[in-house]
């Protein structure tokens, strides 16, 4: 698990062990922590390619969990400069954590409020074609390959806490 940052909180330290007091997960055995800090889109986006690319090989990540990470925070990234009014001037904050082979991420944004417990739209991954909405699935995708643990929506943006969930093997 990882230690998730209350909002005022968001100080980017080098280790685990410089973490502050009022974290949700205490004592975190963290092999190495990826922060990114864009502002922008495009900064942003090149930055989850690149360095989550790098951060992977070099934590022994495998390509399949590298690249659900990856997926999942494009679509958070993308969601909060187009649909949330994501400001660039603030941008967007990931720390990204690896412990024995579980990987998780805090999120946080400037974006206008969104709290996917509640916010979220109707499920319609059971209804006929012709009646599902375009779009619409980036927090299904999300929650396909991460729980969320943690969220805190508020005027001053949002804070997510993810860890993956297990791998689905297909028989074949």
């Amino acid at each position: 698990m990882i230690p998730i940052y209350r909002k005022n909180d968001m100080k980017i330290g080098p280790s685990a062990n410089q973490l502050p007091g009022n974290v949700m997960t205490q004592g975190a055995n963290v092999n190495e922590v990826l922060h990114l800090t864009a502002h922008g889109l495009d900064d942003a986006l090149g930055q989850v390619e690149n360095r989550i690319a790098l951060w992977s090989k070099a934590q022994l990540i495998e390509p399949g969990p590298a690249i659900r990470l990856r997926l999942v925070l494009e679509e958070l990234i993308t969601n909060g400069f187009n649909h949330g009014g994501l400001d660039t001037a603030e941008g967007v904050r990931v720390e990204i954590f690896s412990d024995a082979g579980q990987l998780s991420f805090a999120y946080y944004d400037s974006a206008n409020p969104f709290d996917p417990t509640r916010d979220l739209p109707p499920d319609t991954l059971n209804a006929p074609v012709e009646d599902r909405p375009i779009g619409k699935l980036g927090w299904v995708l999300i929650l396909h390959y991460f729980s969320l643990i943690r969220c805190e929506a508020g005027p001053d943006g949002n804070i997510y806490g993810f860890e993956s969930k297990p791998a689905f093997h297909v028989a074949i």
